[in-house]
């Protein structure tokens, strides 16, 4: 009976932690895992060759929030947050081009966003942010 429930009991966790935010991302907020239809997700997105990462995501209310990762680390290109209003900033690579832009997004629950670097539609030599947002689903 021992064996039998020591062999059950890690399936049901898998289970249950499949409903949950996914590991392959970071998680921006305290505490476990939050089922997907609480929480919204960020993917760095590509436009224009440019590649996005997250190196800060911070509520807009917080204003001395750390950075996700520091210049010698590679920046995570999926963000799991709580819904809320939240300062973006996105560190941008096309081949061995780099730059930095930042954009605010209201962030709602169960949504995902995917948001990405491009050249700016109106100022040259420079880049903007983008944003995506759909419906999240099992595959992200």
């Amino acid at each position: 009976m021992g064996s039998e429930m020591s062999r059950i009991a890690p399936t049901v966790l898998v289970i249950f932690l499949a409903g949950c935010a996914a590991p392959g991302g970071v998680r921006i907020y305290d505490g476990p895992p939050r089922a997907r239809s609480e929480v919204a997700i960020l993917k760095g997105g590509t436009r224009d060759y440019w590649q996005a990462a997250f190196f800060r995501v911070a509520l807009t209310a917080t204003s001395n929030a750390p950075s996700v990762c520091n210049a010698r680390d590679s920046c995570p290109t999926k963000v799991y947050i709580l819904p809320g209003r939240y300062l973006i900033g996105l560190r941008c690579t096309r081949g061995i081009s780099r730059g930095q832009t930042s954009m605010t997004l209201d962030a709602r629950p169960g949504m995902t966003y995917e948001i990405g670097c491009q050249a700016s539609p109106t100022v040259a030599d420079t880049l903007s942010a983008y944003v995506v947002p759909s419906l999240s689903s099992d595959d992200d």
